[in-house]
């Protein structure tokens, strides 16, 4: 508080008024001749509050004169009348109130969601004290004014700060500070709000869920993509260059052929929107299922109880498959006349009866995957219901024949092929 004091008193002979005026403590001043007396306060605080009390005297009497200071939410102006000499010496008096407000603090806000920004990415911030437009702001980082630049925006009255960081430089503690527009006082500081500037924009990771980059027509497929920093990201998946879909992950149900191609990410938040760098790139390569081929590894497919029949099954070129054999729709299992190699490359039959007959085919199983290939051509197996019996021809067509005679017999099996004929004698 600061306290300035004058004296005078008005009348029609003065100079024989002696005026005293206590004040706070009961300084006293006692000034002398034609005068009036005032008290001044230039700088009110809470603890000015209480009665003050101004006395003028001279021969013919003494009076005294008192104004209330009371600390309440308005502003009211104390006046005080002092009646002149020769006139009833007593004192017209009004008690007046003087509210002394303390300093508002202003609060400070974010605008923009997140504290921990990347370059180019807009920050914004206000200020204000609240109920009152009667102020204009000043924006401090670290303790150092803050001033426009090419990063840097304020506006009109300093309420809004907005800034768009370039590097880490614009990392601080940032208040803000409130100036009456009318008079020469200034607010405390806002609370902080700290601001954390990243060196680089960041670069999203994805990963290929199925961890290969070769898939079969119908397996499921998925990437996803990830930024490690901060929060509120969404994510951009971009195929072949053109944005496809914004979702966390990227997800193929029963990827085709034309899911082929290649993939990458990146995130974004914020209304603006602030965009991060790409990710690296995936490629996906969509196949068909490989239809195996089966093979018979014996001559002949019309055979004779007891006769060996061996067939081959492969996918062409990989050795990522297991085979299952397949007999007229029906799935076929070891037994006394069947045996199935390891992986099912080789099926070997010795059948016993022609409950062995029928089309043959094989399926590919994949080792890793969940994948079943189509089947394979068929090949159709006939058993005979007996060994076959040749059938010998004399060709002399006579039983006895003279020495020196040319004879000859021939042996013929009619059924099926690749005969080779064993004589006895």
């Amino acid at each position: 508080m600061e306290r300035s004091m004058s004296s005078g008193i008005r009348g029609s002979d003065l100079t024989h008024w002696d005026v005293s005026q206590e004040a706070s403590g009961g300084s006293l001043l006692k000034p002398r001749g034609r005068a009036c007396a005032s008290l001044e306060i230039r700088k009110p605080c809470s603890f000015d509050g209480g009665v003050y009390t101004c006395r003028a005297k001279n021969a013919q009497g003494e009076a005294t004169v008192s104004c209330k200071l009371e600390v309440r939410p308005s502003e009211v102006h104390p006046m005080t009348t002092l009646l002149p000499r020769g006139e009833d010496l007593s004192m017209i008096s009004s008690s007046t109130s003087l509210a002394v407000i303390d300093l508002p603090k202003p609060s400070v806000k974010q605008q923009t969601q997140w504290l921990d920004v990347f370059p180019s990415e807009k920050v914004e911030l206000s200020c204000e004290v609240q109920g009152s437009s009667d102020w204009t702001f000043t924006w401090h980082r670290d303790g150092q004014q803050i001033n426009a630049d090419s990063a840097v925006s304020l506006a009109p009255e300093g309420s809004i700060l907005t800034i768009t960081p370039g590097s880490q430089i614009y990392s601080g503690n940032y208040v803000c500070r409130g100036h009456h527009k009318a008079k020469s006082v200034t607010t405390e500081d806002s609370d902080s709000l700290t601001l954390q500037v990243h060196a680089n924009k960041p670069k999203p990771t994805i990963i290929q869920t199925s961890g290969v980059d070769k898939m079969f027509v119908g397996e499921p497929a998925s990437f996803a993509c990830r930024v490690d920093v901060s929060s509120g990201w969404e994510y951009l998946w971009y195929k072949d260059g053109v944005e496809v879909q914004t979702a966390d992950n990227y997800i193929m149900k029963s990827s085709s052929p034309s899911d082929s191609g290649q993939y990458w990410c990146r995130a974004k938040r914020g209304k603006t929107p602030f965009t991060t760098e790409k990710s690296e790139t995936k490629t996906l390569q969509v196949l068909d299922l490989p239809k195996p081929s089966v093979k018979q590894q014996t001559q002949w497919l019309d055979v004779f109880p007891s006769e060996k029949v061996e067939l081959s099954c492969e996918v062409q070129g990989s050795s990522d498959w297991t085979f299952t054999w397949h007999r007229d729709g029906q799935q076929i299992n070891a037994d006394s006349a069947v045996s199935l190699a390891p992986e099912g490359s080789i099926l070997t039959i010795t059948p016993g009866s022609q409950i062995y007959s029928g089309n043959y085919v094989c399926r590919g199983h994949h080792k890793a995957k969940s994948v079943t290939t189509e089947d394979s051509d068929s090949l159709t197996l006939q058993v005979h219901a007996n060994k076959p019996k040749p059938t010998i021809i004399q060709t002399s067509g006579v039983d006895k024949m003279f020495v020196g005679e040319p004879a000859s017999f021939t042996c013929r099996v009619d059924v099926s092929s690749g005969w080779e004929y064993l004589w006895w004698n």
